[in-house]
């Protein structure tokens, strides 16, 4: 009767599917190397935000031009970073959008601006390199401008509404949405 019971348990799990679990990318630190590892802590990043992990100070660090590193301005990890414009949008997004997915860590906030402004100088100079017409933004003002329009979002999210006028005298402080209206139409 055993010898049934074991035969049965034996076939049963011969025939069942194997189950796969996905475990997420680890959080090792690797030796930085130049160009091959801020490529892959990029796709570590675009891996990490696919699979719904949400943006930590582990996946930004690599990224960040320190040192050494910090000689060319980063300039590389802005090359890198427009070459791969789905981590800007993963960055952008936990810097904009609504709800739990936005960063609350004034620190992760200022990193994340900070690689995107490099972005942005990036591809100004490659506009300019093409011969384009362009004023070359400082990477300091565009993550101060970034870093203002998130706060700025952050406020118009907890208001319930707001009104935009072009003309006419303002009574007091302006509001929050005419200051996010003011920084688009500014920049």
């Amino acid at each position: 009767r055993k010898r049934r019971l074991d035969i049965a348990l034996t076939i049963s799990e011969l025939h069942q599917r194997q189950r796969r679990r996905f475990t997420p990318p680890t959080d090792r630190e690797e030796p930085r190397n130049g160009q091959g590892s801020l490529e892959s802590a990029i796709l570590s990043l675009l891996r990490r935000h696919a699979v719904g992990i949400q943006i930590d100070d582990s996946s930004l660090d690599p990224l960040l031009p320190s040192g050494l590193d910090a000689g060319d301005g980063g300039a590389s990890v802005g090359e890198l970073l427009v070459k791969h414009p789905l981590a800007i949008r993963a960055m952008l997004g936990c810097l904009y959008k609504p709800g739990s997915s936005r960063v609350t860590s004034p620190v992760l906030k200022n990193k994340c601006a900070r690689l995107v402004a490099l972005a942005v100088v990036a591809a100004e100079q490659n506009c300019m390199s093409l011969g384009e017409k362009t004023d070359k933004s400082n990477e300091v003002a565009v993550t101060r401008m970034i870093l203002q329009g998130c706060q700025l979002c952050e406020q118009l999210e907890i208001m319930v509404s707001f009104l935009v006028s072009d003309g006419g005298k303002a009574t007091g402080p302006p509001s929050a949405g005419l200051r996010l209206c003011n920084l688009a139409t500014s920049n």
